[in-house]
């Protein structure tokens, strides 16, 4: 196998899994964006750019593993080793738009709701 066509299988697998994951998100980042957003355009907009990033940083990260050297090899661990750059992109991309989910979902909950759970003790008889 020639090292464009070991190349582009790594970049092709990149993008089928990131893709993979923006369909299986898209439901549940949609109703939490829409219920922090507050009305439906905004919900798509952010809803759109978080599906973007999640396929554009791991395609990026992909991209750059034939300027770390590692390019040789066999092809299936030149694939493999595509694919730890992507992941490691794609969990970089998970991970930020966690964080800034978490920051705003904090920032809209109840002061109760963030102290932890209420005791609600029965008084004794």
């Amino acid at each position: 196998m020639s090292l464009s066509a070991v190349f582009l299988a790594g970049i092709g697998l990149t993008l089928l899994i990131a893709f993979g994951i923006v369909v299986y998100l898209r439901q549940a980042l949609h109703a939490i964006l829409l219920d922090l957003c507050g009305n439906q355009e905004r919900a798509y907009f952010w809803r759109a750019f978080s599906s973007v990033i999640l396929v554009l940083v791991p395609a990026w990260c992909a991209l750059d593993y034939r300027s770390s050297g590692d390019f040789a090899g066999p092809a299936l661990f030149q694939i493999t080793g595509i694919l730890k750059w992507a992941f490691s992109g794609l969990l970089l991309a998970l991970a930020g738009i966690g964080a800034v989910l978490t920051v705003f979902i904090r920032k809209q909950m109840p002061a109760h709701a963030l102290s932890g759970p209420v005791s609600q003790e029965r008084p004794k008889q």
